[in-house]
Parts: C-alpha cells; structure tokens; sequence
C-alpha cells in the first residue's frame, strides 16, 4: 500500500486526554501511535468529538497540543498537530 506520511510513526498504546470545547472536563483515550506531525487515537465515541480540539500526552507538565482530525474509522481517529496551546491558555484540571 503507498504511504502518503512522510514522516514515521512510532507504536505508543499509552494513555492520552481529549480537551474538547474550552473544557476543564478532559476524555480519556488511547494514543495509538504518534509521528512529529500527527497521531492515531482510540476513543468511545468519535462522532460527538469536534473536529479541533487540545490532546494532552500527560495529566501535567506538558503543554496540550492543538489538534485536527484528519480521518475517522470505527473508534479510531487520525488527527495532524496544528500546534501548542500556550500554557496560560490552559485551564488546571484535576482527578484523572
């Protein structure tokens, strides 16, 4: 199959947030696999997810990337990196 990605992917099958909305409220999902410019997520339900929204790789410590879904297939998503979220635009959130 041709691979349009010109960049690789790594397998990471790690626990990652969707930050949805301006929400403090973040949804779980899987982080499938991720490349410098996008990622492939797992999520429950994909069809009531907007097509922009903040993905944060961990509950603290790192700035949430801004994201926008490229694809959508069964539970999975594929979404390009449109950039950081500056920090002081980052609500604190708690629990987990």
């Amino acid at each position: 199959m041709f691979q349009m990605r010109h960049t690789s992917r790594e397998t990471a099958n790690l626990p990652a947030w969707i930050e949805s909305h301006n929400s403090s409220l973040l949804e779980r999902c899987k982080l499938v696999d991720i490349s410098e410019k996008g990622a492939r997520l797992a999520f429950g339900d994909i069809d009531n997810l907007p097509d922009q929204f903040n993905l944060h790789l961990s509950r603290v410590g790192q700035s949430p990337k801004q994201c926008r879904i490229i694809w959508r297939r069964g539970n999975e998503i594929g979404v390009e990196f449109t950039g950081l979220v500056p920090v002081d635009a980052v609500s604190p959130v708690s629990g987990t």
